[in-house]
């Protein structure tokens, strides 16, 4: 009887040790969990097509596609010119979110480019 309820101290035991977790002693002190801003800009991706002159914005899985005046084709090249360019496609965005609804088949024959960057599934919205 002793025999019996020995062992059954001992699986006991070994079974209580096996899904006790193992800690871990290190000599590391902790790091401070940071918070990070979220980046600028709030996630818009551009992307322009030189050769149908338009510029696609991308955010939370939409699509908005605008169409450059003869003006802005010109200066597309200067880097301070394309960040004003994407300010104002921001601010057009938050003011005309709806637009006009494109397909994207539409988007495909008008641009190859940017109808890889819009996804099929996504809406799809001209702005001018």
């Amino acid at each position: 009887m002793n025999i019996i309820l020995g062992f059954l101290a001992c699986t006991i035991a070994i079974a209580c040790a096996m899904t006790t977790p193992h800690q871990h002693i290190t000599t590391h002190r902790p790091h401070p969990h940071l918070t990070h801003a979220p980046p600028i800009g709030d996630g818009f991706t551009f992307r322009y097509d030189r050769n149908s002159h338009r510029m696609a914005v991308v955010n939370n899985h939409k699509c908005w596609v605008y169409h450059l005046t003869d003006d802005e084709q010109r200066q597309i090249t200067d880097t301070h010119f394309l960040r004003s360019l994407e300010m104002k496609l921001i601010q057009l965005v938050d003011y005309t979110p709806d637009g006009t609804p494109m397909s994207h088949s539409d988007l495909a024959l008008m641009s190859k480019i940017l109808s890889h960057m819009c996804r099929a599934d996504w809406p799809i919205v001209a702005l001018n």
